[in-house]
């Protein structure tokens, strides 16, 4: 099994599209060097209300990590309330989406996949005691929240991811068993 792990000194802080603020980009796979992607995850503080930037070709999945909750407001979709910890929407950036804080900022995990190209299954847990995941994906990425995740197939074991860690895992048919957490698992297919 093919598998990496990436430290928080390796994540890269960036202005959002609109200019509002910042992301920490963890990991995407970059099409060419107009920053266009195919899959991205990033971790942002959304500290002010307002319009959220716009990824017309792109699908979006936003979990929330921490603060007292998140309101998104969608152009054409039903209304996503978030207020607890690793709750997650799913939404398309083609959409007009503004948020409202309910008290204070917060901070969330994002997921972007590039619509026709490939998609995104989101697995997310508070604590894990043996959790097993199928790895039929093409790709396994494993993003250890606030505390340490063990991580091991039938056959290895691949050790302790450290929390604010993300593993990269490529496409295998062995079965991933997580320990700890909370974690988000995204499993990535191509079309």
């Amino acid at each position: 099994m093919s598998f990496t792990t990436y430290a928080p000194d390796t994540f890269i802080s960036m202005p959002w599209k609109n200019g509002k603020g910042e992301t920490i980009e963890l990991l995407k796979e970059e099409i060419d060097n107009k920053n266009f992607f195919n899959w991205r995850l990033s971790r942002a503080q959304v500290s002010t209300d307002g319009d959220f930037s716009e990824f017309k070709a792109y699908e979006r999945t936003l979990v929330l990590l921490s603060g007292n909750g998140i309101t998104l407001d969608h152009q054409h979709s039903p209304q996503h309330v978030l207020t607890e910890p690793l709750q997650f929407a799913q939404f398309s950036g083609a959409e007009r989406t503004t948020a409202s804080l309910h008290d204070g900022p917060v901070i969330d995990f994002n997921i972007m996949t590039r619509k026709g190209t490939c998609s995104a299954a989101v697995t997310v847990s508070e604590y894990a005691d043996n959790i097993t995941l199928n790895n039929t994906f093409n790709l396994m990425l494993v993003y250890s929240v606030n505390a340490h995740v063990t991580i091991a197939t039938q056959a290895e074991d691949l050790g302790i991811l450290p929390a604010q860690h993300l593993l990269r895992v490529q496409k295998s048919q062995e079965e991933i068993c997580l320990t700890g957490g909370p974690f988000i698992a995204v499993g990535i297919n191509y079309d």
